[in-house]
């Protein structure tokens, strides 16, 4: 019996067929789940014609003043638990800056809310420069002071 055979007999199975559902019943809980679902489903049933309006429509309101700002209170309610004004107000208590660098973001983007991890409390708005580095450091201060004093000695060793 080749492998091929082997296989074609194993997917005939009730255990691999009970698999199959399981996984695919998760799969279609993700967003990249959903989103296949989603076009294979246009694809052999939208009416073009409705499908182009309902395109249209959605572009129109992404290209509106409020689809940031309603994106923004989204992603703030779900991820923070914080609204956009708690938003505004850390912004403006940081001087619309990063609270490492003190520099704006580059490209004109918002600040990150950087948050505890284990309790979920916002800390403050950093860059993304910034807050990428404290997640590479896993927010440990011993590697951020070691990492420090790594590039003073460099700059002593300069001198």
């Amino acid at each position: 019996m080749t492998a091929a055979e082997r296989h074609a007999k194993h997917r005939k199975t009730e255990k691999f067929k009970a698999n199959r559902r399981r996984y695919i019943a998760a799969y279609r809980k993700t967003a990249r789940g959903r989103e296949v679902i989603r076009r294979s489903w246009l694809k052999y049933n939208a009416d073009p014609a409705k499908n182009a309006a309902i395109k249209a429509k959605r572009d129109k309101y992404r290209a509106s003043a409020k689809y940031p700002v309603s994106r923004l209170r989204q992603s703030l309610a779900r991820k923070y638990g914080m609204t956009v004004v708690e938003y505004q107000i850390r912004l403006s208590a940081q001087m619309n800056v990063c609270a490492i660098c003190e520099g704006i973001n580059l490209g004109g983007r918002r600040l990150c809310v950087d948050h505890e991890h284990s309790t979920g409390k916002v800390r403050g708005l950093l860059c993304s420069s910034c807050n990428t580095m404290l997640g590479r450091a896993k927010d440990k201060a011993v590697v951020l002071r070691r990492a420090a004093e790594y590039v003073e000695n460099f700059i002593l060793a300069q001198l």
